[in-house]
């Protein structure tokens, strides 16, 4: 394929795209929220939020010395996390739940009881997760909403530390 070709070929996709990106509905800021409801129902559903729970500050060792307070996996993992309400601007939903590590090791067991093991690393577990971004139309003072996929952490998990070579 010569240069004209790919020329060619490149200045129509070019074109597809604006078209595709015009092609968007743009919405009046009071439409928002319901056009997002809308396509969260339709095309993107989205996950159960956990509840926020407040940070003990510290890695919850003394958690496993005592009888189960809360059966929750959260709770009962080696890597123990939180909940954390966080927020984004500009995106549906404005505001999600984010999994903290309590820890920086693992809490492992020996004859005197439970400890944070530095050996290992609590690490957070990521899924992609589906938003709808808020993003300015060319007219009217009116919006599109743009799917984008973010990472967001959902739990934690123990593992043997990066070895550098």
């Amino acid at each position: 394929m010569d240069m004209l070709h790919l020329k060619q070929i490149l200045s129509i996709l070019v074109l597809l795209l604006h078209w595709a990106c015009a092609a968007q509905p743009c919405f009046s800021e009071k439409e928002l929220q319901n056009k997002a409801d809308q396509k969260f129902r339709s095309h993107y559903p989205q996950p159960h939020e956990p509840p926020v729970a407040p940070n003990p500050g510290h890695c919850p060792v003394e958690w496993f010395s005592q009888s189960p307070r809360d059966t929750s996996t959260s709770n009962r993992s080696l890597s123990p996390w939180i909940y954390e309400s966080k927020q984004m601007a500009d995106h549906f939903p404005f505001t999600y739940v984010q999994a903290k590590c309590l820890c920086d090791g693992c809490i492992q067991f020996n004859k005197d009881g439970p400890f944070q093991n530095h050996i290992f690393n609590s690490v957070a577990v990521y899924q992609s997760r589906i938003f709808l971004k808020r993003e300015p139309c060319k007219y009217n003072s009116t919006y599109r909403l743009t799917p984008v996929a973010e990472n967001v952490a959902v739990a934690c998990t123990c593992v043997n530390p990066k070895r550098v070579s």
